[in-house]
């Protein structure tokens, strides 16, 4: 579970880190998520590889946060405030932010509804660019009602990404979805993908122009919009 916290997703890096093979760690994963203390994110399109996360935040809290400073302040190396400025990124990382995407995943299927946006199967993803050679993790990708993803002519209504990261969210984080989108599309329809942001932190001015006069393709949702919704 520690291994989890600090960022290991696959059974096979978890093994990594704990010097074990994967078909060692595999049972243990299993339990854990049979438990309710694991998650594994599938991904919404075959071949539906997964992610490991913990599931509450209290624990991923401990095992991020907790731990690590507890030990720092035995070893006499600094007070309650230094060891929380030296943990404060990894609380955003590994606590905050994971907390976010939760939230986001419980509420956007409705929070998309309420303006006329309506997505059925959902999930997330990881696309590929050949460009940079780098994967692009996909917070939420909707298709339309009643859609199978296994259907690769089932059309993409929405892609979206939460960010609990502490600055406004800007245009270049729209051109990153449009990118997304623009690769998506080679596979599936996707080129009238509506792109939806989640922010902690808000929005930039350029962004939010930019969303009113592309109201058609942009969508935001900030943290109020979060606090509004009723189901």
């Amino acid at each position: 579970m520690k291994a989890i916290a600090g960022g290991a997703t696959t059974a096979a890096q978890v093994g990594g880190l704990l010097g074990k093979t994967k078909e060692e760690l595999e049972p243990i994963v299993d339990r854990l998520v049979a438990m309710g203390y694991v998650d594994e994110r599938v991904n919404l399109f075959p071949p539906f590889t997964y992610v490991l996360r913990l599931r509450d935040p209290v624990i991923r809290f401990h095992y991020a946060v907790v731990e690590p400073a507890l030990q720092l302040l035995r070893g006499n190396s600094g007070g309650p405030l230094e060891a929380w400025r030296g943990m404060a990124a990894q609380f955003r990382s590994q606590v905050v932010g994971p907390a976010f995407e939760d939230v986001v995943a419980h509420s956007a299927m409705r929070m998309l509804y309420n303006r006329d946006i309506k997505i059925g199967n959902n999930g997330w993803t990881v696309v590929h660019d050949p460009q940079t050679a780098k994967n692009h993790e996909v917070d939420l990708v909707g298709l339309e009602p009643f859609a199978s993803a296994l259907n690769k002519k089932s059309p993409v209504v929405v892609i979206g990404e939460a960010k609990a990261t502490r600055r406004p969210r800007e245009l270049k984080d729209l051109q990153r979805l449009r990118r997304i989108r623009e690769l998506l599309a080679k596979e599936r329809p996707a080129d009238d993908a509506k792109l939806v942001l989640f922010s902690l932190y808000g929005f930039s001015d350029a962004l939010l122009e930019e969303a009113a006069d592309r109201s058609d393709e942009v969508v935001l949702f900030g943290l109020d919009d979060l606090f509004e919704w009723k189901d």
